[in-house]
């Protein structure tokens, strides 16, 4: 619950942690969607990691539509 509640005031670290649980199912249901989201959010606060996990959600098409073009960004 404080993870959820650090990534809702824009904690880029807590938006990454939580969309690599959510990518890899642990500790949550495993959602590929909302670990893409938590990544996006992450990114865009300019995380470099969370830009990585992004781009590598686009390469592997988890939780958004295969995207090399995004993914390259």
């Amino acid at each position: 619950a404080l993870l959820h509640l650090s990534a809702e005031h824009k904690n880029s670290a807590a938006q990454l942690y939580l969309s690599e649980l959510y990518s890899n199912g642990r500790f949550v249901p495993q959602n590929s969607t909302i670990a893409f989201n938590f990544a996006q959010r992450a990114a865009a606060l300019g995380s470099a990691e969370a830009q990585y996990a992004l781009g590598w959600h686009y390469v592997n098409g988890s939780g958004v539509e295969r995207n090399l073009a995004k993914a390259e960004e």
